[in-house]
C-alpha cells in the first residue's frame, strides 16, 4: 500500500479548524466532496506551506545566531539530534493540518509505481527507527568529507535527500521534510534555501522530481536529483540577485529625491 494512495484527509485526521474551513468551500458545499479533504486542496497546501516557511525561518535564524560556522555545528552533531529534529519538523509542517504529527508510519508502504518498493528498498515499518539512526550516522560521516562547494555540495544534498526518502519514515510529508534537509545542508554550505522547489502544486515539477528520485535507485550518483537541486539553487540565486538589484534602484531613487529636496 502506498503512503500516498489515500488522497483524502477525513474529519478524524485533520485539526478541527481545517475541517471547518473546508466545509465552507465549493468542493464541500457544491461538489459533494464531504467524506474528506483532497490532500492537494488549496487550504491544505496553504497550511503546509506556512509550516514549511516557519521551519525555513528557524533554519535561517539558527544560521545567523550560531557562534561557529553552521557547517561545523552540523558536523559536530550527535546523530540522534538529526532524528529528533526530523520529527520536530514533521510536527511543525502539519501543525495546522493533522491531529497526529511527528510519529513514524505504522504500516509498510511504497511510493512511485507498483513494484518501486523493491526498487528503492523501503524498509518495513518496524525498522524505520533503526534505519533513521543509520542514516543520521551516515550524514555525520558525509558532512565530515570535503564537500565545501560546487558539485560536491550538491551531490551531498542529493544523496542525503534520497537516503531520507528511501526510508520513508512518516505516513505523509516525507518529500517535504527531505527537501528541508536539502535546505539545511544548502545553508550550511553558503547557498540559499530552495523552498521554491515545493512541487506538490505543480504537476510538471512533481513529475521531474519523482523521475529524479527513481533514477537514484539505479544511479548512486543521483545525477538527475543533483540537476533538480542545482536548477532550484540557480533559480533562487537569480531571484535574489534580481531582488537586490530592484532594492538598490529604489534606495538610489530615494537618495536622489532626498538630494534634490535638499538642493531646492
Amino acid at each position: 500500500m502506498s503512503s500516498e494512495s489515500n488522497q483524502f484527509l477525513s474529519a478524524d485526521d485533520v485539526v478541527s479548524n481545517l475541517w471547518q474551513e473546508y466545509t465552507k468551500t465549493k468542493e464541500y458545499v457544491h461538489l459533494g466532496f464531504r467524506l474528506g479533504i483532497p490532500k492537494l486542496h488549496k487550504c491544505v497546501i496553504r497550511r503546509e506551506e506556512e509550516g514549511l516557511e516557519i521551519i525555513r525561518s528557524r533554519l535561517e535564524n539558527e544560521l545567523n545566531n550560531t557562534q561557529v560556522l553552521y557547517l561545523e555545528k552540523l558536523q559536530n552533531r550527535n546523530p540522534s539530534e538529526w532524528v529528533r529534529e526530523w520529527s520536530e519538523w514533521h510536527k511543525q509542517l502539519f501543525l495546522r493540518v493533522l491531529k497526529v504529527r511527528g510519529r513514524y508510519r505504522e504500516q509498510d508502504v511504497r511510493f512511485g509505481e507498483v513494484g518501486d518498493e523493491e526498487l528503492h528498498g523501503i524498509p518495513p515499518h518496524q525498522l524505520v527507527g533503526q534505519k533513521l539512526a543509520e542514516l543520521a550516522l551516515q550524514i555525520s560521516e558525509l558532512l565530515g568529507i570535503k564537500n565545501s562547494s560546487g558539485n560536491g555540495a550538491i551531490k551531498l544534498m542529493a544523496k542525503i535527500h534520497y537516503g531520507f526518502i528511501k526510508v520513508h519514515p512518516f505516513p505523509d510529508g516525507n518529500g517535504r521534510i527531505g527537501r528541508v534537509i536539502v535546505d539545511q545542508i544548502s545553508l550550511a554550505h553558503g547557498y540559499p534555501t530552495i523552498m521554491g522547489g515545493y512541487p506538490r502544486a505543480s504537476l510538471e515539477q512533481r513529475k521531474i522530481y519523482h523521475e529524479a528520485i527513481k533514477e537514484c535507485a539505479i544511479n548512486p550518483e543521483c545525477d538527475k536529483l543533483c540537476k533538480w537541486i542545482e536548477d532550484k539553487l540557480n533559480r533562487t540565486s537569480k531571484l535574489i540577485t534580481s531582488l537586490d538589484f530592484h532594492i538598490h534602484r529604489i534606495l538610489l531613487h530615494k537618495s536622489l529625491v532626498n538630494h534634490l529636496v535638499c538642493m531646492a
